[in-house]
């Protein structure tokens, strides 16, 4: 049973497969090492990951649509010796409509850490999770050792639908290890740069400070600031919206921010769990705003409040409606599901933990104007689809189909930079990601010379599911412009959908079942 699920979570796509017929190491010199590929939606675990579990036919075959960004790893298994900066070389991908220049194809080399499961459906091992440019971390094989380069493509707004080809070429001291041909099929439609959903992803500013040698307070000093917005761009370019925005509130770099239209909300300064807010000159500016740059702004003051408590919120909703008007929001997490009637009416975006949505979901406030988004974070726990380290590479882009199949508008998720210990204390996440990676989907650069974050597989994932929601969008879109009804159209999607993730606690975790499924989505939207 064991090896089963050994092999469900880092077994090899069987889109495209051929296993070897003999698994003799490829030589180079006194060192020996066997040499592939698989696809990005899957975790190579270093000391797990066998050479069957990866393809040996030597053409990597991916698709994706124009603005998006796809995938795949190359593997290396050390069998006898080991090898120390392996260089990866990657060509411009050419077809006869056009290029796309290698300068599109990024390369880093997962750091790993090693995690005691709690997850009872995976393994306990050396997980990858941070992603390091390979420039700051050269590739290498070790004896008896599994490792990968992560190779993310990116194709541009402007490329012509097509095929493409290109080289990806292994080399040590000037020799060729293996060369692999690189196919991708790019698909005759583009992602948009506004996202179908909403997100607010917590960016702790003073974590930030202190991890890149600032004091905690230091949040608005240049130098940070600089820092900061690395920080702020690259999750926008993941298609996540920052929490916090790290300048002064009505900056130029503010409403820069906030007009963005791939920005898709703020945080409207409120007292954490206050009742009442009294900057009045705050309030004179917020209530200038254009409406539509308003209506992105929302209040969170109350954080999963118990039942008996619940008389807050209403409370708390008047005083912000009162102050800056109808247009801003007010957003409510729970946890703690029940007694939900005493809250009707006076919550604008209602956010319950993922395993409280049917709750929520049967009192059909969207259909009263009002917005739902939903969140996870340390719960719940398998089986339900997380975010954490020791889980299925493809959960967190499950979540992402989860959240088409029940129309959830939008994802919040508490902290992506929580840099120290449940008590506060700045620690070493390189080497102690406090609780399986909860709070933490980017690494902090100084470990490697970087002003900005380091991002992790987990983060590419939601990336990946993002882009699977735009799919679904682009796909409503169509159907609706056919004549479809509601009913119809949820018909459609669904059948697309329930191979992968029926519901919340039976998903696929083989991530070959939902490329197939992502294949057939890009298919009817072409057709």
């Amino acid at each position: 049973m064991r090896n089963l699920l050994l092999y469900v979570l880092c077994g090899i796509s069987l889109m495209g497969y051929k296993k070897p017929e003999s698994e003799t190491p490829e030589e180079v010199g006194n060192t020996n090492a066997i040499f592939g590929w698989t696809i990005g939606t899957r975790k190579v675990l270093q000391d797990k990951y066998t050479t069957t579990d990866m393809s040996h036919d030597g053409i990597i075959r991916i698709s994706a649509a124009r603005n998006e960004y796809e995938p795949f790893q190359i593997v290396a298994r050390g069998v006898s010796g080991s090898m120390e900066n392996i260089a990866v070389e990657v060509s411009d991908l050419k077809s006869s409509a056009g290029i796309i220049g290698k300068k599109e194809i990024k390369l880093f080399v997962p750091y790993y850490v090693n995690i005691t499961s709690h997850n009872p459906s995976c393994p306990s091992g050396i997980y990858p999770d941070a992603l390091i440019p390979i420039e700051k971390n050269p590739f290498k094989v070790q004896k008896k050792t599994t490792s990968s380069v992560w190779v993310s493509v990116h194709v541009p707004k402007e490329t012509v639908a097509g095929n493409y080809k290109g080289t990806v070429r292994l080399k040590h001291k000037g020799k060729t290890l293996k060369e692999f041909i690189l196919e991708l099929n790019v698909w005759d439609f583009s992602l948009p740069d506004k996202n179908s959903q909403e997100t607010s992803f917590g960016m702790y500013l003073g974590r930030i400070a202190h991890a890149h040698g600032y004091g905690y307070n230091d949040t608005d000093s240049p130098g940070f600031l600089r820092t900061a917005w690395n920080y702020y761009w690259y999750l926008v370019e993941h298609r996540l919206t920052p929490r916090e925005i790290p300048s002064p509130h009505f900056s130029e770099k503010w409403y820069e921010a906030i007009q963005n239209e791939k920005v898709s909300t703020f945080w409207l300064p409120w007292g954490w769990d206050d009742l009442d807010y009294h900057n009045e000159e705050y309030i004179k500016k917020v209530r200038a705003l254009p409406s539509e740059a308003l209506k992105k702004g929302y209040v969170y003051a109350l954080d999963e409040l118990p039942h008996d408590e619940y008389d807050k919120a209403v409370q708390l909703s008047r005083k912000v409606h009162e102050s800056y008007g109808n247009d801003a929001r007010v957003l409510f997490t729970m946890n703690r599901i029940g007694s939900l009637e005493k809250v009707i009416g006076a919550i604008d975006i209602w956010c319950p933990v993922i395993d409280g949505w049917s709750y929520v979901r049967g009192f059909d406030r969207q259909a009263k104007g009002e917005t739902v988004w939903w969140y996870t974070a340390m719960y719940p726990l398998a089986p339900f689809p997380t975010y954490l380290i020791d889980d299925y590479a493809v959960a967190p882009r499950v979540l992402s189909w989860l959240q088409v199949k029940n129309k959830v508008d939008g994802t919040l998720y508490w902290s992506t930079t929580y840099y120290c210990d449940w008590s506060g204390n700045g620690i070493d996440v390189w080497d102690a990601p406090e609780g399986y990676g909860d709070g933490l989907l980017l690494y902090p650069g100084t470990k490697f010379g970087i002003d900005g974050p380091i991002g992790s597989i987990r983060l590419e994932m939601i990336r990946e599911g993002n882009e699977d929601l735009e799919y679904f969008a682009l796909y409503r879109e169509k159907l609706k412009a056919s004549g479809m009804s509601e009913d119809e159209m949820d018909t459609r999607i669904n059948e697309l959908i329930d191979p992968v993730a029926p519901d919340f606690t039976n998903w696929t975790k083989q991530p070959d079942l939902l490329m197939l499924q992502r294949e057939k989505l890009a298919k009817a939207i072409l057709e």
